[in-house]
């Protein structure tokens, strides 16, 4: 029996491969390439269950500000252990409408958590966290002991 004739989408007329295999490969290749384009309901956010951060260093103090937009102060967690800064929270749906035929639905709910490293132990009772408009503003002072110790020293001309 001829194998063409029981699976011929696997010789591609004209592209020059004759090898069944490497042609199976390009099509199951080129079929998660192509998974999820056509529907935009698909296409979710790679981070949706981390909110995004930016960490800076301001003087003695080590700042975190962490985007939560659309959830409310009461579902916010932050813990800090050792050496580890943890947020964590919910984002909850206010309500879902039946009725409504949906299009494109990105925004996402749910339990959501960030654990962020810090470079030093930092004592809990010295952070101090603010929320408004939806960002999250962690501040953690940074422990006498691990701040640099080096100074400038100004080079004079020598006579």
């Amino acid at each position: 029996m001829n194998m063409r004739s029981l699976l011929p989408g696997l010789w591609p007329q004209g592209n020059g491969l004759s090898d069944p295999i490497a042609a199976l490969r390009q099509e199951v290749d080129r079929a998660f390439e192509s998974f999820g384009r056509s529907i935009p309901s698909l296409s979710w956010p790679q981070d949706a269950t981390a909110p995004k951060i930016n960490v800076t260093q301001k003087d003695k103090v080590l700042e975190v500000t962490a985007e939560l937009p659309g959830v409310d102060i009461k579902d916010v967690e932050l813990l800090v252990d050792d050496d580890v800064l943890t947020i964590r929270g919910e984002k909850r749906q206010e309500k879902e409408d039946k009725s409504a035929e949906r299009h494109v639905y990105e925004c996402s709910y749910g339990t959501f958590f960030r654990t962020i490293p810090l470079p030093f132990d930092a004592d809990p009772k010295s952070v101090s966290a603010a929320f408004k408009n939806g960002v999250l503003t962690v501040s953690i002072p940074i422990p006498p002991e691990v701040q640099p110790k080096a100074q400038r020293v100004e080079i004079r001309q020598a006579a």
